[in-house]
């Protein structure tokens, strides 16, 4: 990833939903702090900007809430979904990528940032 002309380079880490719906649902903060660790160790002296999630919100909600998105979980009364809990899965997917961010946001802190 070459910078040139002053350009600033900005990582966000939810390029593959079905692997960041996998890390913030089930395996969360031990998990994604091992997937930014290797981020920031490998493209650290290149990035200026990190961002643990874009649209949180949106993820959750079109995600497990209307199915829209991967992982396409949601209520069988919601849409046309084979599995999922639209009153819960989205709270709790929520709750986890705070919990995700918060991890590795102090991840960063305390080892990367100068």
């Amino acid at each position: 990833m070459p910078n040139t002309s002053g350009i600033k380079l900005k990582i966000m880490f939810n390029y593959c939903s079905i692997l960041l719906a996998y890390l913030y649902m089930y395996a969360c903060r031990r998990d994604f702090t091992t997937y930014a660790d290797v981020c920031f160790r490998e493209f650290g002296d290149r990035v200026q900007y990190w961002t643990t999630a874009n649209e949180a919100n949106i993820f959750a909600m079109e995600g497990y809430d209307l199915g829209e998105f991967a992982p396409n979980r949601c209520s069988p009364s919601v849409a046309n979904c084979s599995r999922g809990n639209s009153s819960t899965e989205p709270y709790l997917v929520a709750h986890h990528m705070l919990l995700a961010h918060a991890s590795a946001a102090r991840l960063y802190r305390k080892k990367y940032q100068v």
